[in-house]
């Protein structure tokens, strides 16, 4: 599912921070952006000092926004227009509806403080050919008002040049499309749900102790399969992204189970009742 996707991405970039040699710390949250969804493992509970994460998926990713910007019969300036409209709507209510944001406005804390935020997945793409170094992985860090201006600017730099064409899914224009649906996403994503004076750090390979490491939810199953054999995997940032989650996932199964022994334990009591009446 992709909250299991999310939660082992997490687990994955927990592994990596903690090994690197520029960041030899907890994320303070991590984003990841692809094809049909978006993940991101953000803090609920700002009192936390070990800084938990909680994993959170929505269905929302740049391929929804490939086919509404080159939707024929518009032109690409329309159809950007269109997916903006609908990323700022689904966020914004995605974000109302998990508790991110109250009735009245007030933003709940997404992510730990002094910690840099892991981007990755579509991020590292988008920020690799508009923001960052490319050879540089995890990347520098930058401030969320910052790359949304920059990315911004990319898109406007794009709409200059496409921006009047009737939409069409050429090969020729398929970068500049992808890169139209890439940024705007990302930019909302990391604008409207993250505090804007958060550092980001963009990353895909890691070099950790000589050896490439790529933080995909894969590598995060295969981390957490060795944690649940025991295996000394050398980090303790590893045992504390499983343990809680599992702790949590046993909690919910019992609680369920509990309210359907009470419902079936009512039923049971009426229909006493009713004979007995």
């Amino acid at each position: 599912s992709d909250l299991d996707e999310c939660f082992y991405e997490c687990v994955a970039v927990r592994y990596a921070a903690a090994l690197h040699e520029r960041i030899h710390d907890e994320p303070g949250g991590i984003v990841g952006v692809g094809q049909g969804s978006t993940q991101l493992s953000l803090c609920m509970n700002a009192k936390d000092e070990n800084g938990m994460l909680a994993p959170f998926g929505l269905p929302l990713g740049n391929l929804e926004g490939r086919r509404t910007i080159d939707q024929e019969g518009r032109t690409f300036a329309e159809g950007l227009g269109e997916w903006e409209k609908k990323c700022n709507r689904r966020l914004g209510r995605w974000a109302r509806d998990i508790g991110l944001e109250s009735k009245k406005g007030t933003a709940t804390a997404t992510i730990v403080k002094n910690r840099p935020v892991v981007c990755i997945s579509g991020c590292w793409y988008a920020a690799a050919s508009a923001l960052v170094d490319p050879k540089e992985s995890p990347s520098k860090r930058m401030r969320i008002d910052e790359i949304v201006r920059e990315l911004t600017a990319k898109k406007a730099a794009i709409l200059a040049e496409i921006g009047s064409l009737p939409a069409d899914d050429s090969e020729a224009m398929k970068r500049k499309v992808i890169n139209l649906s890439n940024y705007t996403l990302i930019s909302q994503v990391l604008g409207l749900l993250l505090p804007s004076d958060a550092e980001v750090v963009f990353a895909r390979d890691w070099q950790l102790n000589g050896s490439t490491f790529r933080t995909t939810w894969s590598a995060g199953w295969f981390l957490e399969h060795l944690y649940g054999r025991c295996v000394n995997v050398g980090v303790d940032a590893l045992k504390r992204a499983v343990v809680p989650y599992a702790a949590r996932e046993a909690k919910k199964r019992k609680e369920t189970g509990h309210a359907v022994k009470s419902m079936k334990a009512m039923r049971k009591l009426r229909s006493v009742r009713k004979v007995a009446s």
